[in-house]
């Protein structure tokens, strides 16, 4: 069985908070966003149907190691009348689902921008560093 994790993108408006409706949520693994793997649209709700995604072994998420635990995904988010948003780095563990959260502008008609946000690498895997403190004393 392939080791999964799944995705959820919730979609609200910055004005009000309200759910948008029908924005396209467009995933792709990082690094790789000319080749989409899911294309999926929110509810009435502003929420996504749960996406199942491939992931790391779950044994790499158990101790510290150099393996990365978790994939790393681009979120492309789009929606008639807002503002597009890219998101890069999304991340899904195995065995989890992930809910990512998301605020579209309403677009001004004047000016069409595209936001892109970067989700860095956090600390589950890696070697840590860690400061130590020497007293040294008069005796």
């Amino acid at each position: 069985m392939a080791n999964q994790g799944t995705l959820t993108v919730q979609v609200n408006s910055t004005v009000g908070a309200i759910p948008i409706k029908d924005a396209t949520i467009t995933i792709s693994y990082t690094g790789e966003s000319d080749t989409p793997l899911e294309k999926v649209t929110t509810d009435v709700n502003g929420q996504s149907e749960a996406v199942a995604l491939d992931t790391p072994p779950l044994e790499y998420s158990m101790s510290p190691s150099e393996n990365q635990p978790y994939s790393e995904y681009n979120l492309t988010i789009t929606a008639p009348e807002y503002e597009p948003i890219t998101i890069s780095g999304a991340q899904i563990l195995p065995d989890t689902q992930g809910i990512q959260s998301v605020t579209l502008t309403p677009q001004d008609v004047s000016q069409e921008a595209e936001n892109t946000f970067v989700i860095g690498p956090h600390t589950l895997f890696g070697v840590c560093c860690y400061s130590y403190i020497l007293k040294t004393s008069n005796v």
